[in-house]
């Protein structure tokens, strides 16, 4: 029940969700006990669902009037999301470029019941995330961003639930421990996939046992030029702040990043990220540093001639903030949402990433630093750390 709880903390219903949808995602984790799990035919919570989830839900979607992809949800209703998508649902979702690879995993690939179930649940959440990326910003959709999200939650939750024993492709009954696909980790120091993830994720699994399931590439200890060392003394605001955006507790920032709309789990890591990585304030202090002071006097309404006086500071040293503070948030806009297949900036792949690469090339070839580059092309730069580290 321990994980269970935690679940619920962060399966919340988002505000400005359809009310009757929040109240029915409510009745349905009410009804949840330590026996529900996603495999029980007994304790079932699909059945939950049906009961509670479903007819809600459907009735929101026919009544929303503004403009989105209704094809990546064809055939689908919360109680269902244990059976995958229709490949031509899969199919038409993949043709996003935001789309994870995820979509193109076939059930077959998975070694038991459980983990079918659950590679069903994932590629409906990241059908949801796509729905709610198609909807028409002019359209004010804020209702229908919340009401997918909040599903997307519950499902995130629910997938959680596996039985204590599961069967194996040969019919032996095993542990869940044992049986279990191999779980999908990430670096505990940023928001890329650890090195042992991606190489399961390239099919080099013969490889993959003896890389890191705790570090990217970017902060392997064992390589003396990585980022390891150095971002070691981040480890703890970092999860600090990844527990906040899950809602866990509130976060201790007055200047707060936002993950893209409908952000998946490496978006949000990625938030959590900037936002400790930003120096807004000395490092291991939970006290707020002067920009993070002066962006909340300004949103007082404070002009800086007054802000300088109520600091104490010139007001050269506010404006300078204040610029600062929006380069910071330009480069953050750029930096925040991320491509599924590279886990970088989206905008850091295809043809505009090929174009940056090349000026980061030929600007440390005129001897600039790291930090100079990345102030240079407007940039953060643990945003253009995949570049910087292929040198």
């Amino acid at each position: 029940m321990k994980s269970l709880r935690r679940a619920a903390l962060t399966m919340r219903p988002i505000s400005g969700c359809d009310p009757d949808t929040a109240n029915a995602v409510a009745r349905a984790w009410a009804g949840l006990t330590s026996a529900h799990t996603i495999t029980s035919r007994r304790y079932s919570v699909w059945g939950l669902l049906r009961r509670h989830v479903d007819a809600p839900f459907r009735r929101f979607l026919l009544t929303y009037q503004g403009h989105w992809d209704s094809r990546h949800l064809a055939g689908f209703a919360p109680s269902l999301a244990w059976k995958a998508p229709t490949a031509a649902v899969r199919a038409h979702a993949a043709e996003d470029p935001a789309a994870s690879s995820i979509l193109r995993k076939s059930p077959r690939e998975s070694s038991s019941r459980a983990d079918e179930f659950v590679l069903a649940i994932e590629q409906w959440c990241e059908c949801l995330r796509l729905s709610a990326r198609s909807v028409e910003a002019t359209q004010e959709p804020q209702q229908l961003f919340a009401t997918l999200d909040t599903v997307r939650g519950l499902l995130t939750a629910l997938r959680r639930l596996r039985p204590e024993y599961g069967v194996s492709a040969n019919g032996e009954m095993l542990a869940d421990a044992v049986s279990r696909d191999a779980q999908h980790t990430f670096c505990e120091l940023c928001w890329r996939e650890s090195l042992r993830t991606k190489a399961l994720r390239n099919a080099s699994k013969p490889s993959a046992s003896k890389l890191s399931s705790r570090f990217c590439r970017i902060h392997d200890p064992r390589d003396p030029k990585s980022r390891y060392r150095s971002d070691l003394r981040y480890r703890n605001g970092f999860v600090k702040e990844l527990d906040a955006l899950l809602g866990l507790h509130e976060s201790s920032y007055l200047v707060g990043f936002q993950p893209p709309r409908s952000a998946d789990e490496q978006e949000i890591r990625k938030t959590a990220y900037d936002l400790v990585h930003a120096r807004l304030r000395p490092l291991g202090s939970s006290r707020p540093g002067q920009r993070e002071r002066i962006a909340e006097l300004a949103r007082e309404g404070l002009s800086q001639a007054h802000i300088a006086r109520r600091l104490g500071i010139s007001r050269q040293a506010v404006s300078k903030s204040v610029q600062s503070l929006k380069q910071l948030m330009r480069a953050r806009l750029l930096d925040a949402e991320l491509s599924p297949h590279t886990g970088e900036s989206l905008n850091l792949s295809g043809d505009s990433g090929a174009t940056i690469a090349r000026q980061v090339e030929e600007l440390l070839s005129n001897a600039l630093t790291p930090s100079q580059v990345a102030r240079k092309l407007g940039r953060s730069r643990h945003s253009l750390e995949c570049l910087l580290y292929q040198r």
